[in-house]
């Protein structure tokens, strides 16, 4: 699992971090609200869209990576997902700058808003 972050949030966070004094740690965690799998994130992606979620197995993806390079990079980016799960370390970071608030599904909804 990981704690998707959007780059609102992020962005939010850092300038908060930024506009403290300087004789802070800059060494932060930064996390979405929530821990999901590659799966999952796709999936209420795609329903918050008004869009269908298709899966192929890592292996064919991995294959065809090989002729698109893309594809081989989101292969390698889902394994690596899947089999190394994201600990939560924001707790202190929310407390300081603020939590981060934006789910997939409000990130689906602006991204297709935006017609991105």
């Amino acid at each position: 699992t990981a704690w998707w972050s959007a780059a609102d949030d992020i962005g939010r966070m850092l300038n908060a971090h930024l506009n403290r004094p300087r004789d802070e740690t800059y060494g932060i965690p930064m996390q979405g609200p929530e821990a999901l799998t590659t799966k999952q994130a796709v999936e209420r992606y795609a329903k918050a869209a008004g869009l269908k979620a298709s899966r192929a197995p890592l292996f064919l993806m991995r294959t065809i990576g090989v002729f698109v390079r893309e594809l081989g990079y989101v292969a390698s980016i889902s394994k690596a997902m899947n089999h190394a799960p994201e600990p939560f370390q924001s707790e202190e970071t929310w407390g300081a700058l603020g939590k981060a608030e934006t789910t997939i599904e409000d990130f689906a909804k602006l991204a297709t808003a935006n017609g991105d």
